[in-house]
């Protein structure tokens, strides 16, 4: 599996996206098995989740308890808080203050984030139809979405998932790389640098500049190196383009037209540049 495309399927996994995830790993022509192996476990359990199912997310957990407890994670707790709004949805009041009683009591006392949870689940006894009991709990998340986010993050945890990912690591550094203040500039913006797209211009906003110690120039023009072979051209009105782009922009009168200004001059006006 190419390095480039395990980098970006951790990334959509590490992002929540389990299928878009598990896709890319699949059709990669030498996949890594086991990574597959863990997409489309945590693919399925998140499935199971979405339909109230908890049996594969308690089976995930009991083969990963030993590791997560390090962790500090409450996601059994979790999950049976979930249980809990489940059966009150139901309309099972009695089997959910049982279900409270034998799962939801034994936390340690100066626990706030288990009191809180459990508080919040209570509530939920005193809502008196399935439209109130959904709305509480979406308000308090308690539900199916909050469900899937807490074995995210208990996911994440395991497999020492850290954000931002490798993936969003290597992107900046490589836009940090080639970013400069003409990429900023509207008169200065060329359609062939990848910084001066809208988009990746927006995502780049908050990122270094790029230092250059030994810069090399290119021209606007043609996009090509600019050296002794193809050496910088500097028009009356201080536009600059290569000898290439400049023999390209004269027309049949010998007269170039500066791309960016529109004027019109001798092509012989055109001086070399030197660069100190």
């Amino acid at each position: 599996m190419a390095r480039c495309d395990r980098l970006l399927a951790e990334h959509l996994f590490a992002m929540g996206h389990y299928r878009s995830a598990l896709a890319l790993a699949r059709q990669c022509p030498d996949a890594d098995e086991i990574l597959i192996e863990i997409f489309q476990e945590a693919l399925n359990i998140q499935e199971a989740l979405t339909k109230g199912d908890t049996e594969p997310a308690h089976k995930w957990f009991q083969e990963a308890k030993f590791r997560l407890k390090h962790a500090d994670c409450s996601f059994e707790f979790d999950l049976r808080v979930f249980e809990f709004y489940l059966l009150v949805k139901d309309g099972r009041h009695m089997e959910a203050v049982q279900h409270s009683r034998k799962h939801l009591s034994n936390f340690q006392e100066g626990d706030d984030y288990k009191a809180r949870r459990l508080g919040q689940a209570m509530l939920l006894l005193m809502m008196r139809t399935p439209e109130e009991v959904d709305s509480k709990a979406a308000q308090n998340e308690l539900n199916e979405s909050w469900i899937i986010k807490r074995f995210h993050l208990a996911l994440m945890s395991f497999y020492s998932f850290t954000l931002p990912t490798p993936f969003s690591l290597a992107v900046r550094a490589g836009i940090t790389a080639i970013k400069t203040h003409f990429c900023y500039s509207a008169k200065s913006r060329h359609p062939d640098c990848v910084v001066c797209h809208p988009l990746i211009n927006r995502l780049a906003q908050n990122l270094l500049f790029g230092r250059h110690d030994h810069s090399v120039l290119t021209c606007y023009q043609t996009g090509l190196l600019m050296n002794d072979d193809n050496p910088p051209m500097a028009l009356p009105n201080g536009y600059v383009y290569s000898q290439r782009a400049i023999m390209d922009l004269t027309g049949p009168d010998g007269k170039v037209t500066c791309p960016r200004s529109g004027e019109t001059f001798g092509a012989g006006e055109a001086k070399r540049v030197f660069i100190l």
